[in-house]
Formats: C-alpha cells, sequence, structure tokens
C-alpha cells in the first residue's frame, strides 16, 4: 500500500511552511510508505518527490485551481493506493493512523460541530453558482483543508469539482459574469460532500482544528483565518 499527499505552495507567504509541514508528513502520517506532491513556483524542494510547476497566481485562485492542479496530476498520481490533500500552513501534531484509509474522508469544521449548527454554516447559497448548499437540509460543514481518500475515487471528485468551478467561472459556458463561490473551493467541497455523504467517513471536528497546540490537541492544527476573510477579495465577485 502506497499514499500520496498533495501540498500547494506559491508565493512567499506559503513557501516557507514547506519545510515544517513535509518533515512532519514523513514523521507522523501513516507507517504507509508514502510520497508527497507539491504544486508551486519552487524549482525544488527537500522530501518531495515530485513538483508541478505553476506560476504564483493572484487569491483566491491558487485555492480555488486546487482540483484543476490534482487533475493535473492524474497520471501520476493513480499509482498510489490513497490520495490526500492537506493545507500547507497546517501542523501534524499526533500521529495519523488507518482510520484515514477509507473510501472518502471529511472533516467538520470546527465552528459548526455539531449536525444542528449546520444551519449557521457559511454555505454557498447563491443558485447560480454550482456550489450551491440549502442549509436547511444539509448534512454538516465540512472544511477543505484535510481530503481524500481511494485514489480513484478522490480523483473522480476532483474532475467533478473542477468541472463545476469551470461552470461557475464562465457562467456555465456563457462566458460572461462568472462566479466564485464564496469561500471558493471548499464551498465547492461542500456541495459535493453533502451531496454524496453516504459514501464518506466523516472525521470530528476534533481531528484538524484551529487553535493553540495542547496537550488535548487535534491531530492537524489549522492556522485560523482572520473573521476579516483570509484575502481581500469581494463576496460573491460576479
Amino acid at each position: 500500500m502506497k499514499l500520496a499527499i498533495v501540498l500547494v505552495a506559491t508565493g512567499p507567504h506559503y513557501r516557507h511552511f514547506l519545510n515544517p509541514l513535509t518533515a512532519q508528513i514523513e514523521e507522523f502520517f501513516t507507517a504507509h510508505p508514502k510520497d508527497i506532491f507539491l504544486v508551486s513556483d519552487l524549482p525544488t524542494c527537500p522530501r518531495v518527490h515530485t513538483i508541478l510547476p505553476v506560476e504564483h497566481l493572484p487569491p483566491p485562485l491558487p485555492s480555488l485551481l486546487r482540483y484543476h492542479w490534482l487533475c493535473r496530476l492524474r497520471s501520476r498520481l493513480l499509482a498510489y493506493d490513497y490520495l490526500y490533500y492537506l493545507d500547507v500552513d497546517a501542523e501534524i501534531v499526533r500521529f495519523i493512523d488507518d482510520e484515514v484509509l477509507q473510501s472518502l474522508i471529511a472533516v467538520r469544521h470546527w465552528r459548526w460541530p455539531k449536525a444542528e449548527m449546520t444551519v449557521h454554516a457559511t454555505f454557498e447559497t447563491r443558485t447560480k453558482s454550482r456550489a450551491c448548499v440549502d442549509p436547511q437540509t444539509a448534512a454538516g460543514y465540512f472544511h477543505g483543508s484535510f481530503q481524500g481518500g481511494e485514489t480513484r475515487r478522490f480523483l473522480r471528485a476532483a474532475r467533478l469539482l473542477r468541472d463545476r468551478i469551470n461552470e461557475d467561472l464562465t457562467n456555465r459556458g456563457k462566458g460572461r459574469g462568472g462566479t466564485i463561490a464564496l469561500w471558493y473551493d471548499e464551498s465547492h467541497w461542500n456541495r459535493f460532500v453533502n451531496e454524496n455523504f453516504s459514501l464518506f467517513h466523516v472525521l470530528g471536528p476534533e481531528y484538524a482544528a484551529a487553535g493553540p497546540a495542547t496537550t488535548e490537541c487535534p491531530f492537524i492544527r489549522l492556522r485560523p483565518k482572520d473573521d476579516k476573510r483570509l484575502w481581500s477579495w469581494t463576496e460573491g465577485t460576479d
């Protein structure tokens, strides 16, 4: 059994996270053989198996295009049994074991950890977006910082999400008045997980969460995003 982990790091604000995270992946991300794939504007990086060279794009494109880049790596990733995407500004602070070896995994967001809180979550609700979710009927809100599963299943999901993002960007092929979902790729991920909830093994919000490292820390510690949004991008850009 062999695993692939994909990271995206372009621009100086994200590239400096690579060295600590790749070392943590080697030490803490299961006992199985694994290779790290990096999407980056860096020419080389220690402990990385393959680099997909891309230019540094303005936000939110480095996040929004993650599924496009996964699809570009498809032929190489198919050599692996399991495939995961992990945000590069995450830290692995506890040993991740075989609980992640599922057909597909999703992680409940720490801000809306219980099903009854889902109605308050920040889904994309504009019907013109392919990421639209009705909070009243959703099974949960899932953050996009850690996701994956069996390689072929996850790549099929990536291809569908890539195509939906393209539909949004091109106004469903009309070429004008395109849409970027509220939380970019995470909004599209939530639509997919809620549509296919029965296919997922759901990890609780304690598995990967934002906050300080403590003795009761999660497996993956995520750097919290500012409430004023990570980037100065207009919500609901059309």
